[in-house]
């Protein structure tokens, strides 16, 4: 009897060691996986942080392209009332030539005319 309860206890005493290098190493687990917990936290940290940077420079591209295409259509508009504005000169120009035209022919029938009544 005395040595069923010495070695019960032995048993009792081993399966205590067992257990408890058991809980040791599922708290050293527990440690470990808690570590890589916020590091893996830190990573997404830093990964929203780069998403953040990402989405600030795409929307300044963004910004930059949509400035760009606006000073392009700004200066196409400004080539084309410059273009109109010197069709209106040039116009201008040949509508006047015109007139000085006609001023000189008008100008050279009167002296013929005057011309003419001299004569006779």
């Amino acid at each position: 009897c005395e040595l069923l309860g010495n070695e019960r206890k032995n048993i009792s005493d081993q399966l205590k060691e067992a257990m408890s290098e058991r809980v040791d190493a599922v708290n050293d687990l527990n440690m470990q996986v808690s570590k890589l917990q916020k590091t893996l936290n830190i990573e997404i940290e830093k990964n929203n942080e780069l998403s953040k940077s990402m989405d600030e420079l795409i929307r300044k591209g963004d910004n930059e392209h949509r400035d760009s295409i606006q000073l392009q259509q700004s200066h196409k508009k400004q080539m084309e009332d410059f273009c109109l504005k010197m069709t209106d000169r040039e116009t201008e120009i040949l509508s006047l030539r015109n007139e000085i035209g006609r001023y000189s022919s008008n100008e050279s029938l009167v002296m013929l005319s005057a011309r003419n009544m001299q004569t006779h």
